[in-house]
């Protein structure tokens, strides 16, 4: 009995232990893995590590994710992923957000919603689908952040960018096309020689241009008025809007009369219309006030009714009127003294006669004006022309003279005004004056903002034309000799030796007591050429500028004798175009005015001259050594061609001036034979030689100019 009992309880316990094995063996397997399982062979994890230890963690989130592509089941790389992910919304978070963001979350506790990955995933599907790339990558990095190990997000990410780099250089390759095939139009257009003295642009574009009005100096002035708002460095405090009470009282429709009323008078009339709390400082209520209106809100009428200098503050529920203090205000004014001057004019110097040389060298150099004398100019336009009476006797410009001091203007305000710009950052005008004072500074700022918005693009184009016609048929007769001499057989000649330029070539001899020998030839040859020159320069309205586009061509110009050798002097051609010019755009926008110098500058020919100053080889001594001069000496003589035309014309935007040109035709036929037997028919070709030479030529310069307005080309832009 006590065996059997035995058995049981064995039994029993194997049971038990059979039951406890599974569930310990997993956690026991997973354990052993993990300890004894070789380190990750991971480069990008490897990388990954290194850029946290670096704090980058924006480069460590990327880098993990290709890590995951490769081992997406190792804890370790999707433990550093959450981590970095968590501590660059740390970076990007400021603690004052946090503690905002803890205090709003504690606050509002509103339903947690959760996107769903997979319908984010459709939408990434949908934006690759329809080129918007950079809004897949954006629904991606949320998938990410939801769920760091999503394979199919990761993939999709990599995919993304490939796609949008291909998109790229697709767009790129077909842009190459197409703006290759505009300049094939382009070439085509301007290579057309306009006889026309003027012509206007497409009849289209030129109704454009007609409908094209000024825009209204208040428009501009107030656009670049919030671009001077901007640019002030201390900008206006922001006022709270009054309270209701004072808002109706504003609003208050009143009529009065007042003549040579003191403003205090005036004030108490309007406190007890309104009933509202105003107040006026002592030394404002002495002004004299001559009005009447009639059935006007109170805000209109204040601003009749405060005399030049005065204005009215709201302070709670209470208008105070004052007389205005001064005010302190900084502006930039850097895009104002923006350098306009003209730039260094070039000219070709052909001065051969004198010193043998040819050159490019630019004109006398303008002066320009430095910074500060432009910030000068601008200060003095100011204290001049608004309230010059407002400003101090003395306004200076620190760090204008030329030894650092300061620079000053003298004019008859006895106010306090000042004005002051500092020299080490120019560009920063310092002003203290009024408030309106300060409202006219501001529009005369926008005004000359607005007088900057011109740019013009000027095309000069050189085309040039010409057709020649050559005929050369006839027998030349090279000598006649005695029986004794040599015979040549004319076994060399090919009857059927055609080469270009030389045409069909004969030689026959005459075998006699007297001999002949002679050649034929029939030489027929036409030529059509066009050349093209077109420079194009883009420039502000008013501004002189250039451009060059020139090669230099050596040549031997001269020789000389030094300590016994005799070296070469090499000068140096300029070759190429030239173009300076100077737009003025017509007050209506539609015509520009142009100060224009184009010039084309061509290497002909450099042919060699050779010349004897002694009869043979001199041996010149003198000191030490002796010196061999040849009797023969070479220099080169080039034959340079000048296309030029200094002209001032007035052209329509978009039109096309022909500003000069020189046509030619040159017609030259010579005929050659013996007498008598070169006017019999048929074999008149055997004793004679005709030579036709006809050639045209036509020189075309044209102008083309357009005016650039940044609110049209904006416009422009945006439309596509």
């Amino acid at each position: 009995m006590k065996s059997v009992f035995t058995l049981i309880s064995i039994v029993i316990l194997h049971i038990c232990l059979s039951f406890l094995a599974p569930n310990q063996s997993p956690a026991q397997s997973k354990d052993t893995s993990e300890t004894k399982s070789p380190p990750s062979n991971n480069y990008y994890l490897k990388a990954a590590k290194m850029h946290f230890e670096l704090k980058d963690y924006a480069k460590a989130i990327d880098t993990l994710e290709l890590a995951i592509l490769l081992e997406p089941d190792n804890t370790e790389t999707l433990a550093l992923l959450k981590e970095s992910r968590r501590l660059l919304e740390g970076k990007k978070t400021s603690p004052e957000m946090q503690a905002k963001t803890c205090v709003s979350r504690e606050m509002t506790t509103p339903p947690v919603t959760e996107e769903d990955p997979a319908s984010l995933l459709q939408n990434v599907y949908t934006a690759m689908k329809e080129g918007r790339h950079d809004d897949a990558v954006e629904i991606t990095n949320r998938i990410l952040a939801m769920d760091p190990a999503n394979k199919e997000a990761l993939y999709l990410k990599e995919k993304i960018n490939e796609r949008k780099h291909e998109y790229i250089t697709e767009n790129l390759k077909a842009t190459h096309i197409q703006e290759k095939l505009k300049s094939h139009e382009y070439l085509k257009e301007a290579s057309v020689p306009h006889q026309d003295t003027l012509q206007f642009p497409e009849r289209g574009q030129w109704k454009d241009i007609l409908k094209r009005t000024l825009p209204e100096m208040d428009k501009i002035v107030e656009e670049n008025k919030k671009k001077t708002e901007q640019l002030r460095l201390i900008p206006d405090p922001v006022l709270e809007s009054p309270p209701k009470v004072i808002e109706d009282a504003l609003n208050t429709i009143i009529s009065f009369e007042f003549l040579d009323t003191p403003l205090r008078d005036v004030i108490i009339f309007i406190r007890e219309k309104t009933n509202v709390n105003m107040i006026i400082d002592p030394e404002a209520g002495n002004a004299s006030i001559s009005l009447k209106l009639k059935d006007v809100p109170l805000r209109t009428a204040l601003k009749y009714i405060l005399p030049k200098g005065y204005e009215y503050v709201i302070e709670g529920d209470i208008i105070h009127v004052y007389k205005q203090k001064m005010e302190l205000r900084v502006y930039d004014i850097r895009d104002i003294l923006i350098n306009l001057d003209d730039k260094e004019p070039l000219e070709f110097d052909i001065t051969a006669a004198a010193s043998t040389q040819l050159s490019m060298r630019k004109k006398e150099t303008v002066k320009t004006k430095d910074p500060s004398a432009r910030v000068f100019d601008l200060i003095e336009l100011i204290v001049t022309t608004i309230e010059p009476s407002s400003w101090s006797f003395r306004t200076s410009v620190i760090g204008a003279s030329a030894t650092g001091g300061q620079r000053h203007i003298n004019i008859p305000g006895q106010g306090e005004g000042s004005i002051i710009a500092r020299m080490g950052q120019p560009g920063d005008l310092v002003v203290v004056n009024t408030k309106y004072v300060h409202k006219q500074i501001e529009n005369l700022l926008a005004s000359l903002r607005s007088a900057q918005n011109l740019q013009v693009n000027i095309e000069a184009r050189f085309i040039s034309v010409s057709d020649t016609f050559f005929e050369d048929i006839g027998s030349n007769f090279s000598e006649f000799f005695s029986e004794d001499a040599s015979i040549d057989t004319g076994a060399d000649s090919d009857i059927s030796d055609l080469v270009a330029g030389e045409g069909l070539q004969v030689s026959y001899s005459i075998l006699s007591d007297s001999m002949l020998k002679g050649f034929i030839r029939a030489v027929q040859e036409s030529k059509d050429s066009e050349i093209l020159t077109s420079p194009r320069i883009t420039l502000s309205n008013t501004q002189r500028g250039n451009i060059a586009v020139v090669q230099t061509i050596n040549y031997i110009q001269s020789t000389s004798v030094s300590e016994g050798v005799v070296t070469p002097v090499i000068g140096t051609i300029p070759e190429g175009t030239t173009f300076d010019v100077r737009p003025i755009v017509s007050a209506d926008r539609k015509y520009i005015y142009l100060e224009v110098t184009p010039s084309v500058f061509t290497v002909e020919e450099i042919t060699s001259f050779t010349f004897s100053g002694l009869s043979t080889d001199a041996d010149i001594g003198g000191g030490v050594g002796t010196t061999n001069i040849p009797p023969e000496q070479t220099v080169q003589l080039p034959k340079v061609n000048v296309s030029q035309v200094s002209v001032t014309v007035c052209v329509p935007d978009k039109g096309t001036l022909m500003i000069g040109g020189l046509g030619s035709v040159t017609k030259d036929t010579i005929t050659t034979g013996i007498p008598v037997l070169s006017k019999i028919p048929i074999l008149k070709r055997l004793f004679s030689h005709d030579q036709k030479n006809n050639q045209k030529s036509n020189l075309v310069i044209l102008l083309k100019p357009t005016i650039l307005i940044r609110e049209e080309q904006e416009a422009k832009f945006l439309s596509k």
